[in-house]
């Protein structure tokens, strides 16, 4: 199990490190296009933002003009004082979850806590707002008969918010009476807004990248931005649903932040129309220099996302995987069953103080000869590490093709140990590496 982690987390460096180089690569180019079209309408920012969403959603279909090479799996190295009809080699080796294991068990607990978190949060949230009351006042009438729409009370909350990937509910607080019949019209338009444009399942992809991307400050960056321009368009349709004036509107939003005591929401999956009142000032602020603030050339949007959607393919490569040494024409001499005999008996009966440590070891390459006959399989290498901690001698038991054998012959003999002790002082000894060659 240990060695199959290893082994993923070898093979999601190479595919996640890849994808992490171009995402950030695209985030930097959709910040600069959102700097572009900083006075664009909420709606052109928003799509570009959502672009980048997808990419960082999506994932590398491209194979790579060049490669990385693919070697086999190295198990852990230790000595082994038996022979073999006594106790197996592989039955003395214990499997360490090396570096790109751990990274990659880590990634995996981080992301599903956070996805579970929002989840968990998103469904308590939801089970504390449902037993409020149902409003059948004219505006929960006007909701309904536009998209099946109910309006329900909730003294949980402060804000008018809609829960869930596809909610049919507006939750309102519960001094809602307390506002005046435009502040209500305009927060039932601006969560209508929300329900119709599908941005409770945006948010859950949202969710899923801040998940996977946990440790990116660029996706962060992107998230809250979306966030912004996701209530500002949110703005513009409840204005324009609610046949009132901008400045009208934005009156309505203040009306309803001083309202607010504090944000009791507790999960970010909820759209809500306002969430904190420090946030508010740039929402008033589009509102008011409509005039100023929402013009950009047709051509210019057109020129910007085309390109956004060109890069959208070269940064979406992954790297192939192949051989780096030469095919080697001569088989590896192996030893015969005297031989191990022999060296079976020398091991047990010359055990050591201190085993040799592993100090540098060079990957063995898998040969293009082993992959194209979907050769893959186990076996072992005894070293012998010299007083120096050099690589004296290399034999192989239980060989899988002279290719594979010399390959990792000619890997092994450049790697270096501390040597072996007894009774204080360097001596000669042999350690055990189980090696697998394993197809993806």
């Amino acid at each position: 199990m240990i060695q199959s982690f290893n082994q993923w987390g070898r093979l999601w460096v190479d595919f996640f490190g890849i994808a992490i180089i171009q995402n950030t690569v695209f985030l930097l180019i959709v910040i600069f296009a959102l700097h572009l079209f900083r006075k664009a309408p909420a709606r052109i920012q928003y799509g570009i933002s959502l672009i980048g969403l997808i990419k960082l959603l999506f994932p590398p279909f491209l194979e790579a003009p060049f490669s990385i090479s693919r070697s086999a799996l190295i198990g852990d190295i230790g000595l082994s004082y038996a022979p073999e009809g006594a106790v197996s080699p592989a039955a003395n080796q214990s499997f360490r979850l090396d570096g790109f294991g751990l990274l990659f068990i880590s990634w995996i607990v981080v992301s599903a806590s956070f996805m579970l978190f929002r989840i968990v949060s998103t469904i308590l949230l939801k089970y504390r707002c449902k037993n409020g009351e149902i409003l059948c006042d004219g505006i929960n009438e006007r909701a309904s008969g536009r998209s099946a729409i109910t309006i329900q009370k909730s003294d949980r909350i402060d804000v008018p918010v809609t829960i869930g990937v596809n909610p049919k509910t507006i939750f309102v607080p519960s001094h809602w009476d307390q506002w005046s019949a435009d502040c209500r019209k305009a927060a039932v338009s601006h969560e209508l807004a929300h329900i119709q444009r599908k941005d409770g399942m945006v948010r859950a992809f949202q969710m899923l990248a801040q998940a996977l991307y946990f440790f990116h400050p660029l996706v962060w960056f992107l998230s809250k931005r979306m966030d912004e321009y996701r209530e500002m368009s949110c703005d513009d349709n409840a204005v324009s649903f609610g046949k009132c004036t901008s400045v009208e509107y934005s009156r309505c939003l203040v009306e309803i932040a001083e309202n607010m005591v504090h944000n009791r929401l507790g999960s970010s999956s909820a759209s809500a129309l306002i969430r904190r009142k420090h946030e508010l000032l740039n929402r008033v602020k589009y509102q008011i220099m409509e005039g100023t603030m929402k013009q950009s050339l047709k051509l210019k949007r057109v020129i910007v996302l085309s390109g956004l959607f060109i890069l959208f393919i070269p940064l979406s490569w992954y790297c192939g995987r192949k051989e780096m040494v030469k095919q080697v024409e001569q088989p590896a001499s192996l030893p015969d069953s005297k031989t191990w005999e022999k060296l079976d008996q020398e091991i047990m009966t010359y055990p050591v103080d201190a085993g040799p440590q592993i100090v540098r070891r060079t990957d063995i390459a898998y040969p293009e000869s082993a992959q194209k006959a979907k050769l893959a399989g186990a076996f072992f290498c005894y070293l012998r590490v010299n007083e120096s901690g050099d690589v004296a001698d290399v034999k192989i038991k239980d060989s899988l093709s002279p290719d594979c054998d010399q390959a990792a012959i000619e890997a092994m003999k450049e790697w270096k140990f501390t040597p072996a002790q007894k009774n204080g002082k360097p001596v000669a000894a042999w350690v055990v590496v189980p090696i697998n060659f394993q197809l993806e």
